[in-house]
């Protein structure tokens, strides 16, 4: 069973008057549990460089590729494939950067072809813009369905010679949608045996943002196939400002920081022992208890669904698949009700909910809801976790009603 600190007080179990707090927005950040800070404040007295030679540099070290072990060994790969990051944008950065630039210092005069989806975390999209707008490779955009869900066959379509990467997120951060990657890593296989006739052809790269996957799905890269993997501490109950990007064997990256050679001259820093100590911990018992805590979480989804309907049938529309999401996550739109002000009247009544994606404050609309249909009101996301129980779904009912009530010219 989890086992967690005692909440802050910004997070704390008191609003005012005794109100308790309910935590309904995990999918942004998830509380450090007991075990990973526990192992966090042993490596807190590593305080020498790792990447000195005396002795002290050297117990940090250790503690540093015990912390790459086992990551490699949650995920079914190689310690030497492991790169430690800031979290998953810096990861996402490095793979499509890097990978771009790699492949264009062995092709100069060509350009380079990506595929993403339009409903990528901002840390992919924006790179992608970033280089369509500076004419250093041409990108195509997947559509996806009104589920949520990319046609394979279109990216059948969309592969060409000269396509270098393929991104798209295992489980989307906002709608919680899982997309077939098993299926487009397959896609990509075939392109590569098929059409190129090279089955061992290093392009076209496939990344995976998986940072929303671990604790509900599978990150197993020996079936995954994926040649590039994002992970963030901070969704799986680890530290925050930690992550890691797998890199297979063999693919090349060109680094997109200077100023050192620390995790395989990919990443340059000294690396943050504590925090990935704590990120290798949460990550291990998030495989081991996968199972168990994916069917609480999914009966907490089922009877939030159900609740719903049954007290507002007809006035909401849910966002994205309702049966291919994570068990975690539920992402609605409030018919006639701004999804802003339903935030701050729940945030009121002790209850933390989010409008769209933390990563995309600053736009007035969710561009992944725009991607599914137009909306006016936009959206609100609903992520369980570990502390969330039913009785948290039957005081977020009773404040969906009485905010209702309270602004019924409104919403009617």
């Amino acid at each position: 069973m989890f086992k967690f600190f005692k909440k802050s007080s910004t997070q704390g179990s008191t609003l005012s008057a005794g109100k308790k707090r309910i935590y309904l927005d995990y999918a942004a950040a998830a509380p450090v549990r007991a075990e990973a800070k526990r192992v966090m404040l042993e490596a807190m007295d590593l305080f020498a460089n790792p990447g000195t030679i005396h002795a002290d540099g050297v117990l940090a070290k250790k503690a540093l590729e015990e912390a790459r072990e086992k990551v490699a060994d949650a995920t079914f790969s190689r310690a030497k494939e492991i790169v430690f990051t800031s979290g998953a944008t810096e990861s996402n950065n490095i793979a499509v950067f890097g990978s771009i630039f790699a492949w264009r210092a062995k092709n100069e005069g060509k350009t380079p072809h990506v595929i993403t989806t339009r409903i990528e975390h901002p840390s992919v999209l924006e790179v992608c813009k970033h280089l369509e707008n500076k004419k250093l490779a041409e990108v195509t955009y997947l559509d996806v369905s009104s589920e949520g869900i990319i046609d394979v066959k279109k990216l059948r379509e969309a592969l060409r010679p000269e396509t270098v990467l393929v991104s798209i997120i295992y489980a989307s951060n906002e709608i919680g949608v899982i997309q077939p990657v098993h299926e487009i890593s397959k896609e990509i296989r075939h392109f590569k045996k098929h059409t190129l006739g090279n089955h061992e052809s290093t392009y076209p790269l496939f990344h995976t943002d998986a940072s929303q996957a671990p604790l509900y799905e599978s990150v197993n890269l020996q079936t995954l196939h994926a040649d590039l993997m994002t992970l963030s501490s901070e969704k799986i109950y680890g530290p925050h400002g930690v992550g890691m990007l797998f890199v297979r064997s063999g693919t090349k990256l060109e680094k997109i920081i200077m100023g050192g050679s620390q995790e395989f001259d990919l990443r340059p820093g000294t690396e943050n022992v504590p925090g990935i100590a704590g990120f290798a911990k949460a990550l291990e018992l998030a495989v081991a208890e996968r199972e168990t805590e994916s069917a609480r979480l999914r009966e907490i989804q089922n009877y939030c669904f159900a609740e719903l309907e049954k007290n507002f049938s007809g006035k909401f529309i849910v966002n994205g698949s309702r049966e291919n999401r994570l068990p975690n996550n539920i992402n609605i739109t409030w018919i006639g009700f701004d999804s802003e002000l339903l935030v701050i009247e729940l945030d009121a009544k002790g209850i933390a909910v989010s409008e769209k994606s933390a990563c995309n404050t600053e736009d007035s609309e969710s561009y992944v809801i725009e991607s599914l249909r137009s909306s006016d009101t936009g959206s609100i996301r609903i992520s369980f976790g570990h502390a969330s129980r039913k009785s948290d779904i039957d005081h977020l009912i009773k404040s969906l009603q009485e905010i209702f009530n309270k602004y019924k010219n409104i919403h009617n």
